[in-house]
């Protein structure tokens, strides 16, 4: 999206749960930004659902990477 800046969050340590990762990557978006992100873009196969953040697989996205942003609505 234009104008959308996503942080990108690398985290390939077996023992860290995804969605513990999916924090990390979010509480680190927060500080930098001052905001709180509403998408996570993850590799295609590692979809999972999150209560408070919209997770999107994609395929140009790395695995163990996550690309954490806001995007407007509309």
């Amino acid at each position: 999206m234009p104008g959308t800046h996503y942080l990108v969050w690398y985290d390939d340590n077996p023992r860290i749960p995804f969605l513990t990762k999916i924090e990390q990557a979010i509480a680190a978006y927060t500080y930098r930004f001052k905001r709180t992100p509403n998408v996570v873009l993850v590799h295609e196969t590692e979809i999972k659902q999150h209560n408070a953040i919209a997770i999107r697989s994609v395929g140009n996205v790395q695995h163990h990477n996550f690309w954490v942003g806001y995007e407007a609505e509309g």
